[in-house]
């Protein structure tokens, strides 16, 4: 079972530097190319069936965003779905958000084959203290800054 836990953490790992990289092609090779993907955000619930359409989905979330910065991930098994948590800063031009995220997801393969996203949705705040500069407490590798695009 350990080898099931760390590959499970090396793919949600994975698909959260993704999106703080937003390398969208990357996040979209995290999905299955056939699979249930839900997501409910404060204005929507939305379903996607394909991996392009998926990634679609993410992608729009984060369009005109050209920061992205990790402040909290958490991954857990709940028997045997996965949990993940997140919390990011997201810089569009001339404003700062925090949002959260809370996704369940089923591993088959190496990838997400379902995905249940629920999204806070993106709030307007102060822009933070170092915003944009390198600190490890943001990064999910200390030696390697993930918003490097």
């Amino acid at each position: 079972m350990p080898d099931l836990i760390h590959s499970n953490d090396a793919i949600a790992t994975a698909f959260v530097r993704a999106i703080v990289a937003l390398d969208f092609d990357r996040l979209e090779s995290a999905l299955a190319p056939s699979i249930r993907f839900r997501a409910l955000t404060p204005a929507s619930c939305r379903k996607a069936s394909t991996a392009p359409d998926a990634r679609r989905m993410i992608e729009g979330w984060f369009e005109g965003s050209d920061l992205v910065e990790l402040v909290h991930l958490n991954v857990d098994d709940i028997a045997d779905r996965l949990h993940l948590a997140y919390r990011l800063r997201v810089h569009d031009p001339g404003v700062w958000y925090l949002v959260e995220q809370q996704a369940f997801a089923d591993i088959a393969d190496s990838r997400f084959a379902s995905l249940s996203i629920l999204c806070s949705g993106f709030h307007p705040i102060e822009t933070p203290a170092g915003a944009g500069e390198p600190d490890a407490r943001y990064s999910l590798d200390a030696s390697a800054d993930p918003r490097a695009r």
